[in-house]
């Protein structure tokens, strides 16, 4: 399990990839402020196929492409910020095959 919290100067997720045994990534900015991490891309996630929960929140993702968690088929747990490009893939995350936890299931109301 790897917990990043308010890392404000690292943008590049990219060297995560090399922890093959990590099931567990929460990335996320500072929610009391709100201070929004800001990162590149999700293309990091291509290679953590291993990951079984993934949090994103208080954070901006520079591509605004979230479908590479679409290939995190191993995913039990997700939570996203609401934001336009999740509302777009919404109804894709929920099919992904092991997906039964987190703020898709709990709020959907965000998603809408």
């Amino acid at each position: 399990m790897l917990s990043v919290e308010n890392f404000q100067k690292i943008m590049d997720y990219r060297p995560l990839t090399a922890l093959e045994n990590l099931e567990l990534l929460s990335i996320e900015g500072d929610g009391l402020s709100p201070n929004y991490i800001h990162i590149d891309s999700l293309d990091f996630l291509h290679d953590m196929k291993q990951l079984r929960a993934f949090h994103l929140a208080t954070a901006r993702v520079a591509s605004k492409d979230y479908t590479p968690i679409l290939e995190l088929e191993n995913l039990e747990y997700l939570w996203l910020s609401s934001r336009k490009e999740v509302k777009a893939i919404y109804n894709r995350l929920l099919e992904l095959p092991k997906l039964k936890y987190g703020s898709l299931f709990e709020h959907p109301e965000f998603y809408h």
